[in-house]
């Protein structure tokens, strides 16, 4: 059979050949001096002008620069005449330094069909993989020298897989230069030539397959990376999760004391109570919401070590293994893959964690609902709101009023009050203008009702839209108990009216007008039902809606407040 290559040594002596003795350049049209020695026909040109000396009467001589043997050009001949070297320009188009990107796609110098695969140097031929096996059935070509065009090629990769440790998987002795993917075997040529000839055998040279199982491990570390990515994105949502459930919980907590420092004045002992409890409803909300995120977190982050570890031993096979190991190192690697798709948390991505009773914990917490459970516990409403004449010793309307207010965040402060300030329009303005968050108490003889706002009363004659405005009847003429009247879907774009000739105005069809000094005439008067809703059996525009506030459609009030 053909000898194998076992050793660099033949690959060194092809790029020998193929390197100018004289320029140490890639040879170019290369000339045999009569020692065998080939050189490009420039350098060989060279020779013949720096050995000007070296001429007789049977022509120039040439000294070769490898050998120092005398080559003699007859009287009539030149450079151009020495013989070309035939060989060597085609090891050039196949294994050459400026080869072309298609220089894989030589063709076999025999039969011209298929691409050349092997050299044999003594024949100086290239073969496919048909002729390579016709060339080793002759005796006298049995100690040829085959070498792999694509060991040529990528003799470095060649080296980094370690082609010295490599055997053919049938004769131990004889270095492999294919790999069966059909039989999944490396095999030598004897073994291409034989075995593997037959129909449905696909062999690939060897930087071929080393490459594929590079890109294999590369896709499999690629999908472990994926993993990976997967998973500190899973770790970093649910740790951004956690903070914000425990940055909400620690505002809330700091919302709430900011507020009971501000009631300690009065009520310190209740309130420190009251807020003790509050806290414990939000810790009971948050924290186990919280301690599930821990728990997800510390799963994700133990799964993540795993796939880190993975991907470690998986970059280190891909980076320092030889292709035996690359081999037996896919096993391995899949089966850690597998073990890292069964391990994987469940809903990595999608884990989610409800506070339950968010909302409710948030209005539990209120200022307004503690001074609710103040009043309840028979607090004085006088203390709460300390400058009312209107709610002056009325504990239990003062009560419905701050429930009524379960959703504001600070306490109620004077602003206005027509008795003491002054009952026109202006002086309205001038005290209630840059306020936002106004309630609005009106009293007529005995009974007392009126309407709250979120939105300031400046303005020039427009609407101000608003979601959270109502009107309230604390005590009515039809002894109702105390009532909250909303807005109705779809009419919040009138919920106040900011007119300066006029004092409050509440809906775009004067639900709750208040005119211009109101003590002294009957200009106020109510027309509920237009923007806010009126209690249940009672109707828009008719006299019983509109006199529910205090007995008549028009009245003249007896003390107007507004708080902020």
């Amino acid at each position: 059979m053909a000898a194998s290559l076992t050793s660099s040594r033949s690959v060194d002596e092809i790029h020998n050949l193929l390197l100018c003795g004289a320029c140490n350049k890639t040879i170019n049209e290369p000339k045999i001096l009569a020692c065998s020695h080939s050189f490009c026909k420039a350098c060989v040109e060279n020779l013949t002008t720096q050995d000007k000396e070296n001429v007789d009467g049977e022509g120039k001589k040439l000294n070769c620069p490898t050998c120092r043997s005398t080559t003699t050009l007859k009287p009539d001949e030149n450079v151009a005449g020495l013989p070309n070297h035939e060989f060597i320009p085609k090891l050039l188009t196949a294994v050459g330094p400026n080869r072309n990107e298609e220089a894989s796609m030589t063709m076999c110098t025999i039969c011209h069909k298929e691409h050349a695969i092997t050299i044999c140097m003594e024949c100086e031929l290239l073969l496919c993989q048909s002729c390579c096996g016709s060339h080793d059935i002759w005796p006298i070509m049995q100690n040829h020298i085959l070498l792999s065009i694509s060991e040529i090629i990528n003799r470095d990769e060649q080296q980094k897989i370690g082609a010295e440790a490599l055997s053919c998987t049938q004769h131990k002795d004889a270095i492999p230069k294919f790999y069966c993917e059909t039989c999944k075997e490396l095999i030598c040529t004897k073994c291409v030539a034989s075995v593997h000839t037959k129909p449905g055998h696909t062999c690939v040279a060897i930087h071929e397959t080393y490459r594929k199982q590079q890109d294999d491990v590369k896709s499999k570390c690629a999908s472990i990376d994926a993993m990976l990515q997967e998973g500190n994105k899973a770790l970093e949502t649910v740790n951004n999760s956690k903070a914000t459930y425990e940055k909400t919980s620690k505002d809330i907590k700091v919302k709430h004391t900011a507020q009971k420092n501000e009631m300690m004045k009065t009520v310190a002992d209740c309130i420190n109570k009251i807020l003790e409890d509050k806290i414990q409803e939000v810790d009971k909300a948050y924290d186990p919401a919280c301690q599930k995120l821990s728990v997800h977190a510390e799963t994700i982050s133990n799964y993540l070590q795993k796939v880190e570890k993975s991907l470690r031993r998986t970059n280190d096979v891909l980076e320092n293994s030889k292709l035996e190991e690359l081999l037996s190192a896919q096993k391995v690697i899949d089966d850690d893959i597998r073990m890292l798709q069964n391990e994987k948390p469940q809903n990595l991505t999608t884990f989610q964690v409800q506070v339950e009773n968010q909302e409710s914990c948030t209005k539990k917490l209120c200022f307004y609902t503690m001074f609710s459970e103040l009043t309840e516990n028979n607090i004085s409403v006088a203390l709460l709101l300390p400058d009312t004449v209107i709610l002056k010793n009325e504990e239990e309307l003062g009560g419905h009023l701050l429930c009524f207010l379960n959703s504001r965040s600070s306490p109620l402060k004077l602003c206005y009050r027509a008795s003491a300030h002054g009952w026109s329009n202006q002086n309205f303005h001038t005290r209630c203008d840059d306020k936002a968050g106004t309630v609005v108490l009106v009293k007529v003889g005995n009974w007392i009702f009126g309407g709250y706002t979120d939105q300031t009363w400046q303005g020039s004659g427009g609407y101000k839209s608003s979601n959270a405005s109502f009107l309230f009847s604390l005590r009515n003429p039809n002894n109702m108990q105390p009532f909250k009247c909303p807005i109705i879907n779809g009419k919040n774009g009138n919920a106040i009216v900011c007119y300066p000739s006029y004092g409050a105005i509440f809906g775009g069809g004067n639900d709750l007008i208040i005119s211009d000094n109101a003590n002294s005439n009957q200009n106020s008067y109510s027309n509920l039902g237009h923007t806010y809703q009126p209690p249940t059996g009672y109707q828009y525009g008719t006299q019983q809606t509109q006199s529910l506030f205090n007995g008549s459609k028009n009245f003249t009030p007896t003390e107007i407040e507004v708080f902020y």
